[in-house]
């Protein structure tokens, strides 16, 4: 028996209904297809929306899930880098607060030093407009002046100077921005924070989120006198330095910090006052 008389038989076998029904299935079909060819460019106008909104919706879940990280990141460089003596600026590139939260999780301390340094370095402050912002802002010409002998000896890379200098001058510019309010407020029975921190009677803070992270507890710079640790590199403690009780040179690390405390101070009061604005 060949093919075609093979099919012939089963077909012969197969109810006329069934037949009838498969060709009426067929005519369906053809008729939906030409029914709906006039809409298919709309169809296919409808589905490149719905894979545009698709990918739109995917974009904003993952920027969301990258906030969400970052500002996890954000937590952890605010605690834990005033331990050290290290502020952020809110200047540095937004990769790096993740970066260094992941070593910070990592105990990886000297990674981190060595990238603060070398932010603090590429942090580039032209020292006349520096001190022409600072005259705007009513700061005592004094203060001024050892401001401009900081800059000029971590120009010259002389960190002795630039950190006996400085480390007094961030409470001594603090004042001045900020109504009399220091940075490095000695801790007191009910002062958890140092007073650039605290809230105002009305219940307002002088600082933004990012900054105020930095200074809601007591960081190494604040806190009182460990004599034990005099010697060691990573020890940045304003009462040690201030009154002649370390007993080691200060080195690129001490001056990065000062410098960062500072500027800590300055863009903190300058993104304050953009916000008000």
């Amino acid at each position: 028996m060949n093919v075609k008389s093979l099919t012939s038989f089963y077909d012969s076998l197969m109810p006329n209904y069934v037949t009838a029904l498969v060709e009426q299935q067929r005519r369906i079909q053809e008729h939906l297809t030409a029914s709906l060819r006039p809409f298919e460019t709309e169809l296919l106008k409808i589905q490149e929306q719905f894979s545009f909104v698709t990918a739109i919706a995917r974009q904003y879940q993952d920027l969301r899930e990258s906030s969400e990280r970052w500002a996890e990141a954000l937590t952890i460089v605010q605690s834990e880098l005033p331990k050290r003596g290290w502020y952020l600026t809110g200047q540095e590139p937004g990769r790096l607060t993740p970066r260094v939260a992941t070593l910070i999780n990592e105990q990886k301390w000297e990674e981190i030093d060595k990238i603060l340094v070398a932010q603090a370095t590429s942090l580039n402050i032209n020292a006349e407009k520096f001190t022409t912002w600072l005259h705007e802002h009513s700061v005592p010409k004094c203060c001024i002046r050892r401001a401009r002998i900081f800059l000029d000896a971590r120009a010259e890379e002389n960190h002795e100077v630039a950190t006996l200098v400085g480390v007094p001058l961030i409470d001594e510019l603090s004042r001045a921005l900020y109504c009399g309010r220091d940075f490095t407020t000695k801790r007191g029975r009910k002062q958890l924070r140092p007073q650039i921190a605290c809230t105002t009677t009305t219940g307002e803070s002088p600082l933004n989120h990012f900054c105020k992270g930095f200074v809601d507890t007591f960081g190494l710079l604040h806190q009182d006198f460990e004599p034990a640790k005099a010697e060691d590199e990573n020890y940045f403690n304003r009462h040690a330095i201030v009154h002649g009780l370390m007993r080691r040179n200060y080195g690129p690390k001490d001056s990065a910090k000062t410098f960062m405390a500072l500027m800590f101070v300055t863009f903190a009061f300058e993104n304050a006052n953009h916000e008000d604005n």
